[in-house]
């Protein structure tokens, strides 16, 4: 067991079910409760868990009921991501619990294993050049997190063909040109927040660099991608330069303002 996911076992154990657990559902059966808790927390599938991390929080239980399962969750979601019906509704319902605001050991924690979640799906094979994952997976972190940087800053530390290949393929996905009815449909499942983070990081000297570290790998299923990039960012700043908003400054130019993540 990775080190993260033992930490929150370790951290959310004081979190048990009591009676109230079991009166503080809507619409859910004895057999339902009995999948939950005829085994313990660690021996617990998807099969068992899915049901009630589409419902928790809204129609089943409260937020100490979801601390007490949250270490399942996040292993099964990180070994087994692909097998949940909604791999993302972890994700969603972290975020209604408003994780960050939960006491500091407790919020780290939660950080550190999205972290290592991240890291395991970026080593992990695709369908290359069809493979959706990553998106998805994206757009989960989005939702849990409010903000995508910490993780697309540790995307370029991971030297490794499996994160260059789902970079590229997350790269020309969402560098296609919007107005192509197939590149319409690719993006339909990459939210709008996660598109406008990653597009204008998708050709900054350090993506490029680190696809041309492991541009053979990448030769076979995105051929052509790092001139693709190139080309399409000129494209851009050209359009941009002769537009009407012509010499004002880029709102991604102007000073920070501080960030108010999503709790």
């Amino acid at each position: 067991m990775h080190t993260s996911i033992d930490e929150l076992y370790r951290i959310f154990r004081l979190y048990r079910l009591g009676d109230d657990f079991f009166g503080s559902s809507f619409g859910i059966s004895h057999a339902d409760f009995r999948r939950l808790t005829s085994k313990p927390l660690d021996e617990l599938h998807v099969v068992d868990v899915e049901h009630y991390v589409s419902r928790a929080l809204t129609t089943w239980g409260n937020v100490g009921h979801f601390k007490h399962f949250l270490p399942r969750l996040v292993q099964l979601t990180t070994d087994h991501y692909l097998d949940f019906e909604r791999p993302n509704a972890i994700f969603s319902k972290l975020d209604l619990a408003r994780w960050k605001t939960w006491p500091a050991e407790e919020s780290k924690s939660v950080g550190r294993s999205l972290i290592y979640f991240w890291e395991r799906q970026l080593a992990l094979p695709g369908d290359f050049p069809i493979d959706q994952r990553i998106e998805s997976v994206l757009h989960g972190l989005q939702q849990a997190c409010g903000g995508l940087q910490p993780f697309l800053e540790r995307w370029l530390t991971i030297d490794d063909p499996s994160a260059a290949l789902h970079l590229a393929q997350v790269s020309r996905n969402i560098s296609s040109d919007p107005s192509d009815e197939d590149n319409r449909r690719r993006l339909g499942g990459v939210a709008e927040a996660v598109r406008d983070q990653i597009f204008p990081w998708l050709a900054s000297n350090s993506v490029i660099r680190y696809l041309r570290r492991h541009q053979l790998a990448l030769d076979r299923s995105f051929p052509n991608l790092i001139d693709q990039l190139r080309a399409h960012e000129e494209c851009r700043l050209g359009d941009a330069a002769s537009g009407p908003t012509a010499g004002v400054t880029p709102s991604s130019q102007l000073p920070s303002q501080p960030r108010v993540g999503r709790a």
